[in-house]
């Protein structure tokens, strides 16, 4: 057996979830050397590097990299504006890391692991390097850019010593992957290091998609706090490409309806739909799944909301930055939907993270208009979106009737 150093890349907020997830694979959790977007794990592997495979299934993940470098960093109130700090720092991208024989161990392991990729790789090899950021301080960019200058210099003499012959190229784009070579990344913020070569990226753990806008993150989450269980009847109610829905079926045997006013969406669903199918048809016969889609808005009164038991709606795209006066016309009619469902019916909603949306939701929640509350409000942070994910919960209805004042009626009398 060998061990495995990698690490995974996920949006901030779900460090628990993908650490359970890794754990059930039979990944070991390293909380330590982790942060709140990265979690450093190990494997255990044999010759065939079975276990590396399993890692396909992620849900929660962005990317996995095998484990080059990492080191935490602990520094002053000034750091990185005390010049002397950031020299430190940075000199730690150029010596702290051992390139050439890190990045061969790498590649030795992703050719066992990938037989046709070792095959494609031309000679020399190629070697993309990407070095990435979070942070807007200028001191900090005006140094990471020296390193982007420096590094090749570097990394080619290294080459040189080592009587390496490789390709090397820099990029400056928020993510690579580059098919024709090694993807080699280094995250270098405020508080940890990590360098990495790219193993599996988003695509691969959603492979049956071909369109998404919502990070996969965020698509397990969603389905997570709905607690969804074999038989459901689940709603999306803004389906989009249909990741929402596909997720829950993707996990769940259950009914599902994707309603959208637009036909071109609903395409790129059904598109998405019958490469889940494909995915899956090693199940064949053993699974209920079953996907229903409406081109209509959801407010349509032909659908009985009164038989589904979960409802999920992304907020789309184009609504984030609607005029106040379309934005209460949605809710409106959201929230009048929800109102409608049976007693205890979970609800998921995915709104931007601004206090404007938070404050619509919270206020709806106490409205005597409505009739649910707000059981949670999870943020979400990817590397492209901010958003709350809100479960909500349908309340008995109100009595058409009041009670009536019991003390005035005795008075009466």
């Amino acid at each position: 057996m060998t061990i495995v150093y990698l690490f995974a890349t996920h949006a901030k907020n779900v460090g628990d979830s993908i650490a359970n997830e890794l754990t059930s694979l039979g990944g070991r959790i390293y909380d330590d050397e982790s942060c709140s977007s990265k979690t450093v794990f190990s494997m255990d592997v044999d010759d065939t590097l079975d276990g590396l495979l399993r890692l396909r299934s992620l849900r929660y993940a962005d990317d996995v990299y095998l484990k080059i470098y990492h080191n935490k960093m602990h520094p002053s109130e000034d750091h990185p504006d005390c010049p002397v700090e950031l020299r430190g720092y940075l000199s730690l991208l150029f010596y702290g890391i051992n390139y050439v024989p890190e990045i061969a161990r790498c590649v030795d392991l992703l050719s066992k692991l990938n037989k046709d990729w070792a095959a494609a790789l031309c000679h020399p090899l190629k070697v993309h390097i990407n070095l990435v950021t979070t942070e807007n301080n200028s001191a900090w960019s005006r140094g990471l850019e020296i390193v982007r200058q420096d590094l090749p210099h570097h990394i080619r003499c290294a080459m040189k010593e080592e009587n390496v012959d490789w390709c090397v190229s820099f990029h400056q784009e928020s993510t690579i992957n580059f098919e024709d070579g090694v993807n080699v990344v280094i995250f270098a913020d405020r508080y940890d290091i990590y360098a990495g070569a790219l193993l599996y990226d988003e695509e691969v753990f959603r492979s049956y998609l071909t369109f998404w806008q919502l990070n996969g993150a965020v698509a397990a989450t969603v389905v997570e706090l709905a607690d969804i269980h074999d038989g459901d009847i689940v709603l999306d109610m803004a389906c989009d490409c249909g990741e929402l829905t596909l997720e829950v079926l993707r996990n769940y045997d259950c009914y599902c309806i994707a309603m959208s006013p637009k036909i071109d969406q609903l395409a790129m669903a059904e598109v998405n739909w019958v490469g889940l199918q494909n995915h899956l048809k090693k199940e064949a016969g053993s699974r209920a799944r079953h996907l229903q889609f409406i081109a209509a808005e959801f407010n349509k009164d032909f659908f009985n909301f009164n038989v589904v038991n979960k409802i999920l709606c992304s907020l789309p795209l184009r609504w984030w930055k609607a005029r106040r006066e379309a934005l209460n016309l949605y809710y409106d009619r959201l929230f009048t939907i929800i109102s409608k469902c049976r007693q205890e019916t979970h609800s998921v909603l995915l709104i931007p993270l601004t206090k404007d949306h938070k404050k619509r939701v919270n206020e709806a929640s106490k409205s005597s208009k409505y009739n649910f509350q707000v059981l949670t409000m999870r943020r979400l942070i990817t590397r492209t979106t901010q958003m709350y994910v809100c479960l909500l919960e349908t309340k008995l209805p109100r009595l058409a009737f009041p009670e009536r004042n019991r003390s005035t009626e005795g008075s009466r009398e």
